[in-house]
């Protein structure tokens, strides 16, 4: 065997292989890139479904913890109430009510709201608890 014949013989499979490589790294690093924002959730409305009418943003852990009224609320009332939507992702407890342009028609900072307050909101903007 001469020695092109071995080159290609044993480096043209190596290539192929190497050229398969590279095109499924570049295919799963441009599906990853979008998982990120798929949905177009790096916009603030775009979490919102149909169904919603408020949607409370906060943070958790130590500083929901900081904050009585929105960590009592949302333990106890917002797995039963329907058209609210709380999302772990805000630095500190807000509150959004949607308006009827699929638009957030009122931002409120319920930081030093009781969860009797945040509730009498909700009902008004027209949440119900679910039966």
């Amino acid at each position: 065997m001469s020695t092109s014949q071995t080159l290609l013989r044993f480096h043209l499979p190596l290539f192929a292989v190497v050229i398969l490589l590279v095109v499924l790294l570049m295919t799963a690093s441009s599906t990853l890139g979008n998982v990120r924002t798929m949905g177009g959730a790096d916009r603030p409305n775009d979490f919102r479904d149909q169904k919603d009418i408020a949607r409370i943003e906060t943070c958790v852990g130590s500083c929901l913890s900081r904050y009585s009224g929105p960590k009592e609320f949302i333990s106890k009332n917002s797995m039963k109430m329907a058209g609210l939507q709380v999302l772990f992702i805000g630095e500190y407890p807000k509150l959004y009510i949607y308006g009827g342009d699929q638009e957030t028609k009122q931002e409120i900072d319920i930081r030093e709201k009781s969860a009797e307050e945040i509730e009498k909101i909700l009902l008004s903007a027209g949440c119900q608890y679910r039966q």
